[in-house]
């Protein structure tokens, strides 16, 4: 029973990595865009 409890703490923690992850790479695309577009040139 404690491997099963540790084993679904240990899943949701990678989900969580997991999202924080794409959400990141997700900030960095629309980063990029937007100095492609230009909105971030000085």
């Amino acid at each position: 029973m404690d491997t099963n409890i540790n084993d679904l703490k240990a899943l949701t923690n990678h989900s969580i990595w997991l999202v924080i992850a794409t959400m990141k790479d997700s900030v960095l695309m629309w980063i990029y865009l937007c100095q492609q577009d230009g909105l971030f040139n000085r």
